[in-house]
C-alpha cells in the first residue's frame, strides 16, 4: 500500500537544513525505497508548485479539499506504477499551523493511503527568540509596525495550540519529537524513518544577528501589511521612527529584549501544557530568560559598519540615476 511521509515542521527546527538535504539525496532516498516531493503540491496542480501557489493550495476551500486528495492519491498511484516505489516524503512547515483548516484534506487522503506526519517541537524559551526574529522582523508577518519581542511572542507562541489539534486528529499517526540543543534534527529524523542520510553540515536561515535586525525592523515598519526579506534586500524605504526608544541600545533591549520570556510563558502556561501533553515531553522550556544582546560599542560598531556598505552603495545608484535623468532631460529639449 502507498505510505505518505509528511514532515510538517515546526518551523525554526532546523526545516530547511533538512530540505536542503532531502534535495540533495536522491540516489539515498531512492535506494531506501522512498521518493521525495518536496515543499509544494504541483503534483495535485501546477498552479501549487512554488511558495505564492503553495498559498492556494493551503487556502482551498473545504469542499474541494477532498477532490484535491483523491487528485494526489491518483499521481502517487501512477509514480508508483512507474518505478516500484511507493513510499512519498513531503516536508513543508506550513502544514503545521494550517491543520485547522486542511484536515479534511488529510482525512481524506487517509482513506486510500498510509499518512505518517512527523513533527519536530521545541522548548518555547528556545524557540521564541528565533521565531520572533523570522516572524516578527526578518519577514515581518503582522498588519501595523514592527513590534516590541513581548506582543511578537505573545502571538507566536499561539502556534502551540496546533501540538495538540495534531494529535487529537492523528494520533499515534503523528510522531512529536523534541527539539533540543545538541540534536542534528536531519540525523533525528534519518533515524525515525531508517534512512542513511548524510550529516547536515551547515545550519541554515542562521539568525541574523542584532544590528541586522534592528535594520530589517526600522526599514520593514514603513509598511502596513506583511513584508518578505527580499523587499528589505532590494531597497532601504523612506525614514519613519521605529519605536518610541531613543538610542541604538533602548531599541534594542526593546525589539530583542528576552526580559518579557517568563511574562509570555506564564501566561500562555494552559496552553504549553496541553501541547505538552500531547508531545510527551515538556515543551514550555526550563532556561532562565536571559538576554544575549551585544554591548552598546558592539552594537554601534555593527550598525555603522552596514550604514557605511549600504551609504555607498546607495551613493553610487543615486549617481547613477542622475546621470539617467540628465540624458532624459536633454532628449526632452531637442
Amino acid at each position: 500500500m502507498i505510505e505518505v511521509i509528511f514532515h510538517i515542521g515546526m518551523g525554526k527546527t532546523g526545516t530547511t537544513s533538512l530540505q536542503h538535504v532531502l534535495r540533495s539525496s536522491h540516489d539515498v532516498l531512492q535506494s531506501a525505497g522512498i521518493r521525495y516531493l518536496g515543499m509544494w503540491q504541483e503534483l495535485i496542480s501546477e498552479k501549487y508548485c512554488d511558495y505564492v501557489g503553495f498559498q492556494g493550495f493551503r487556502q482551498l476551500p473545504v469542499d474541494q479539499q477532498p477532490a484535491a486528495a483523491e487528485r494526489l492519491v491518483h499521481q502517487l498511484t501512477r509514480l508508483a506504477s512507474q518505478d516500484g516505489i511507493d513510499r512519498f516524503l513531503f516536508s513543508n512547515e506550513q502544514y503545521f499551523e494550517n491543520i485547522d483548516h486542511l484536515h479534511p484534506f488529510f482525512e481524506r487522503l487517509r482513506q486510500f493511503v498510509t499518512v505518517r506526519f512527523f513533527l519536530w517541537v521545541r522548548p518555547a524559551d528556545a524557540w521564541l527568540p528565533s521565531a520572533c526574529a523570522q516572524w516578527g522582523i526578518l519577514h515581518k508577518t503582522n498588519v501595523g509596525p514592527v513590534q516590541p519581542f513581548v506582543d511578537q511572542a505573545d502571538r507566536l507562541i499561539l502556534q502551540y495550540r496546533h501540538v495538540a489539534t495534531w494529535k487529537r486528529l492523528f494520533g499515534d499517526s503523528v510522531v512529536i519529537r523534541p527539539f533540543i540543543k545538541g540534536v542534528d534534527p536531519v540525523a533525528d529524523f534519518a533515524e525515525q524513518l531508517g534512512l542513511p542520510l548524510p550529516v547536515s553540515q551547515d545550519r541554515r536561515q542562521m539568525r541574523p544577528d542584532a544590528a541586522d535586525l534592528i535594520l530589517r525592523a526600522a526599514f520593514n515598519t514603513q509598511f502596513d501589511g506583511m513584508v518578505l526579506p527580499d523587499v528589505f534586500n532590494a531597497a532601504i524605504g523612506r525614514y519613519r521612527p521605529l519605536t518610541t526608544a531613543q538610542g541604538l541600545q533602548a531599541k534594542a533591549d526593546l525589539l530583542l529584549g528576552r526580559s518579557s520570556m517568563t511574562q509570555v510563558v506564564e501566561k500562555h502556561r494552559d496552553l504549553l501544557g496541553r501541547a505538552s501533553e500531547a508531545a510527551g515531553f515538556d515543551v514550555a522550556g526550563t532556561d532562565i530568560a536571559r538576554d544575549d544582546l551585544p554591548s552598546r560599542d558592539e552594537l554601534v560598531d555593527s550598525l555603522l559598519g552596514r550604514a557605511v556598505e549600504i551609504i555607498a552603495g546607495q551613493a553610487r545608484e543615486l549617481a547613477e540615476m542622475r546621470d539617467r535623468i540628465s540624458v532624459l532631460e536633454r532628449r526632452l529639449e531637442h
